[in-house]
This record gives C-alpha cells, structure tokens and sequence, in this order.
C-alpha cells in the first residue's frame, strides 16, 4: 500500500479521513464501511475501488496518522543522544502537537488497542527482535523504548 496521499484520489483522501473522524467518534467496534462511506460522502461501493477492506482502511489510517503524531518528533530524533535525552525530547514534541490532532491521537488509540493493533505490534516487534524493520507507527518511540532496554 502506497501511503503518499497527494498521489491519490480526492474520494480515497476522504475515506481515510471520515475513517479517521468515525473511529474517534464511536469507537472501532462501532466503526463499519457503512458510516466511514456517509462521512466521507460516497457510496459504499466506492470505499472498495480503493480498499480491500474495512481492516485495510484502518491499517492505511493508522500509517498515515503515526506520520501526523510523529512528525514533529521524528524531525527532531537525534540517535546520538543519551537514551532518556532522546525520550525526553520525544515526549515534548510529541505533546505539544496532541491539541491540533486530537482526533487522530483519539484514532490511534483504539487502533493500537484493537485486535489489528495488537496483531501490528506483536508482528513489529518479532521483525523488529530479527533485525528485518526499523521503523513502524510508533517511530522514533519504539526504537527509544528498544535501547532503553538495553
């Protein structure tokens, strides 16, 4: 899946986001093709020349929204810093933008805590223990988190 949103459609753009904006409002368990379509001002129909399915909405979600909460973070990710430098300055940047995009932290969090989520995690973290990824939707955080274990 292509993650670059100026490339695509306007229709898919707004599936993305009245997925984002249902999630936030009624949660995931409540969230089905049939209201991220009326949010987004298409017919259901159409949310499948876009999407596999609604798992593949929400998954193309969650990428796009760990790239607006860890965009500022990530700019400001220095590895050479001391581990809690690191995390330190992760947790300000990371803050201070929370007000602007309160609807995608509020998205992030049930995705992260849906059975996809949890099935994204355990999937990052054996790539992750097997050196075949180093970033995923919590970058810079996980790899942070990661040394200071160490």
């Amino acid at each position: 899946m292509e993650y670059n949103r100026e490339n695509w459609p306007e229709k898919k753009r707004d599936i993305i986001d009245a997925a984002v904006s249902v999630t936030a409002d009624v949660g995931l368990a409540r969230t089905t093709t049939a209201l991220i379509a009326k949010k987004a001002k298409v017919g259901e129909g159409t949310i499948y020349r876009h999407f596999k399915s609604k798992d593949e909405i929400l998954l193309t979600a969650a990428h796009l929204t760990s790239d607006k909460l860890f965009a500022k973070p990530r700019k400001t990710y220095n590895p050479d810093l001391p581990v809690q430098s690191q995390y330190l300055n992760f947790c300000e940047s990371f803050l201070r933008s929370a007000k602007q995009i309160k609807e995608h932290h509020i998205f992030m969090e049930q995705f992260i805590e849906s059975p996809q989520g949890v099935a994204y995690r355990k999937e990052f973290a054996w790539k992750m223990e097997n050196g075949q990824i180093s970033r995923g939707l919590g970058y810079p955080l996980d790899i942070i988190l990661c040394h200071g274990l160490q």
